[in-house]
């Protein structure tokens, strides 16, 4: 990984490369194994780590759910109108 600072610019190279780090997960893998956990203790963690994932999961597709429904309401009420524009000029 390259960090590249520009005008001097230090401080904000530092915290691109914290920011680069911490999305790759360095600092979870650090901390995880600073100490001894047992298998167990690892699999309660990992669970957790799954629920979380699950619930972020099913929120996102309650929001498109919803979404799809909002656009679905507005394409019938549109093709409503339009029934009702032809109807009258049929009769």
């Amino acid at each position: 990984m390259k960090i590249y600072v520009k005008n001097n610019n230090v401080v904000k190279a530092y915290k691109l490369l914290n920011k680069k780090l911490q999305g790759e997960g360095f600092y979870k893998e650090l901390q995880s194994r600073s100490h001894f956990k047992s298998r167990g203790q690892r699999k309660r963690e990992a669970h957790a780590a799954a629920v979380i994932r699950e619930k972020r999961r099913q929120e996102k597709a309650e929001v498109a759910r919803e979404k799809f429904e909002a656009k679905m309401r507005f394409a019938n009420k549109k093709q409503k109108q339009q029934n009702k524009r032809y109807n009258k000029k049929s009769t």
